[in-house]
């Protein structure tokens, strides 16, 4: 399977998510994939941070995979909030005093010419029917990819997509579909087979004190660099959100494209609300057929994608630590 994974890198970078990396590294440690490209976009990071970061994560693999520099900003959302928000936790508590002492080797390679968006066109064009998107970050690469080449989609073997959240309580926001509704919009109903792993499920997951001290032990450099960067991230939402796990979101958006045992998939429409003034960036989802999804609702006419709505945390986690591990 010929892969692409555009994704907001963190590993190294205080107060930033490390799932990225860990999704790569799956990706990396899984025999059935051949690695097309990484692609950074902003969003967990900025480019000018994420970039580097995904560099650091595949020299520690050994990896001679191309990593192509993304979209700084989304199509049309001012980025300027979330940036504020996102960038703004690395200089304060408990940030400061979690990642005080850290130190990681700068990455000696850089990034490829050319775009995100023109890479990921490439590819495709080059292997129709073949390339796989695991878009783990907001969607404005893959979106400005279809927007280049409107015959992307037909063209493309899948894309399995990391955002939305359907029905977390008390949050009006998932990252990566509101840090570029548009995009979004444009990805789920672009008619490409679409399987959305939303974060309803992702906050089901979770990666332990014990897993993480097994990727430091690791002999391997990319297990072990895994573990050094995912330790003090556990650290931060240990302290911030009171989880002595962190969920393991991006990694499970690739898993479910090697194995479907530990997860319950359904199939539903599903658009990205762009206009509510609470309710901007969220995905809405309705079955065919139902009478009473359309009452008083001009709903649109949009194709069906599947929906990871369940997942077995434990049996993930030992698949996924398995992989890393190399057991």
């Amino acid at each position: 399977m010929r892969m692409i994974l555009d994704c907001d890198p963190g590993n190294g970078v205080p107060g930033s998510d490390v799932d990225d990396g860990l999704a790569l590294g799956l990706i990396l440690r899984s025999p059935e994939f051949e690695m097309e490209a990484v692609t950074v976009v902003g969003g967990n990071t900025a480019v000018d941070v994420g970039t580097p970061a995904g560099l650091a994560v595949l020299e520690a693999a050994g990896s001679s995979v191309p990593l192509y520099r993304g979209a700084s900003r989304p199509l049309a959302e001012d980025p300027a909030p979330w940036r504020a928000s996102l960038d703004g936790r690395r200089t304060v508590e408990p940030a400061v005093s979690v990642y005080r002492g850290t130190s990681y080797p700068a990455p000696t390679r850089r990034p490829a010419p050319g775009s995100a968006a023109e890479a990921i066109v490439n590819s495709v064009n080059a292997h129709p029917g073949e390339v796989t998107i695991a878009a783990v970050g907001p969607l404005t690469n893959v979106a400005q990819a279809i927007l280049i080449d409107p015959d992307l989609p037909r063209k493309v073997r899948q894309i399995a997509i990391m955002g939305g959240a359907f029905n977390v309580w008390h949050r009006p926001q998932e990252l990566n579909v509101c840090y570029d509704p548009e995009a979004a919009h444009i990805v789920v109903t672009c008619g490409a087979p679409v399987v959305m792993v939303p974060l309803d499920t992702t906050l089901r997951t979770g990666m332990a004190r014990d897993d993480v001290e097994r990727l430091i032990a690791s002999a391997d450099p990319l297990a072990h660099y895994l573990g050094v960067t995912s330790d003090p991230w556990l650290r931060w939402v240990g302290a911030v959100r009171n989880r002595a796990s962190f969920p393991l979101h991006d990694p499970l958006a690739v898993a479910v494209l090697l194995e479907r045992g530990f997860v319950t998939v359904e199939r539903a429409h599903v658009d990205i609300e762009l206009v509510g003034r609470l309710t901007r960036g969220r995905p809405v989802s309705w079955r065919p057929g139902d009478p009473f999804s359309s009452c008083g609702l001009r709903l649109p006419e949009v194709p069906q994608i599947e929906i990871v709505t369940d997942v077995d945390n434990d049996a993930f986690k030992a698949f996924l630590m398995d992989r890393l591990l190399g057991e």
